[in-house]
């Protein structure tokens, strides 16, 4: 439409787009400017560029790792309403009496606790006498906040099946932060049982076995979304970048 240039400017697919494409149709878009847009393709070229790279932002982030995170989410709702939560949600006419409609996930919850002793998976609030009394408030969040964000999450991930926008990963972020700081409390915990209850060798059992995966890998999860939010934020800044330099 213009004629020939000896500069084109290549089209870059949004997904392909990158930092120093972006700062390199700035500077070609600021030198045609001054030149009195001597090439008009190539100053045209450089504002496409940019317009393709500030969409790409506002579109949602597809990876292989949104697999893992569907998984994870939809694990989430069953282990949330039918085990961690089961005292706290249902009245015990639900799982206790031998063929309640939940009297099996309650009888494997029996058969953990009375192999392992578990002290998080078997506090309530009328046992604990003062012991761990941050637990009532861990199951309150997990209630209010990570259930519907796993929900959410299912939903996203296993319904929509777009990616993340902005705003998912600051939520997920959160999410993966809270679920691996609430275990690590309990980890910590470990360390502070009664040893004439529970011997090292039980205590290591419960640290590596039971809460050290639903520690490390909300941790992995959380520096994944905060890898895209970083992202995000280093593509806004090079094109703030560049309009300055104008």
């Amino acid at each position: 439409m213009f004629g020939p240039t000896t500069n084109p400017v290549r089209t870059v697919p949004p997904s392909r787009v990158h930092k120093a494409d972006i700062r390199r149709a700035a500077s070609q878009t600021l030198r045609q400017r001054n030149h009195n847009l001597d090439c008009p393709s190539t100053f045209y070229g450089g504002l496409l560029l940019i317009s393709t790279y500030l969409a790409n932002m506002a579109t949602y982030n597809n990876t292989w790792r949104n697999k893992i995170w569907m998984g994870w989410f939809l694990m989430q709702p069953p282990v949330i309403l039918l085990i961690d939560l089961l005292e706290y949600l249902y009245p015990a006419w639900v799982y206790e009496p031998a063929g309640a409609p939940l009297h099996a996930v309650y009888a494997l919850k029996q058969w953990y606790i009375a192999t392992y002793n578990d002290p998080i998976v078997q506090w309530t609030a009328e046992t604990a006498s003062g012991h761990d009394s941050w637990m009532g408030l861990f199951l309150h969040v997990e209630f209010l906040f990570l259930l519907p964000t796993a929900l959410y999450g299912v939903y996203r991930f296993a319904v929509q099946r777009r990616g993340t926008s902005g705003a998912d990963e600051l939520l997920f972020l959160v999410y993966a932060l809270e679920v691996a700081f609430t275990t690590l409390v309990c980890i910590y915990d470990t360390y502070y049982l009664d040893s004439a209850v529970y011997s090292e060798e039980l205590k290591r059992t419960l640290r590596v076995q039971f809460y050290g995966p639903w520690c490390l890998f909300p941790t992995l999860m959380a520096i994944d979304m905060a890898i895209r939010i970083l992202g995000r934020i280093k593509a806004a800044d090079a094109v703030l970048g560049a309009r300055k330099s104008q």
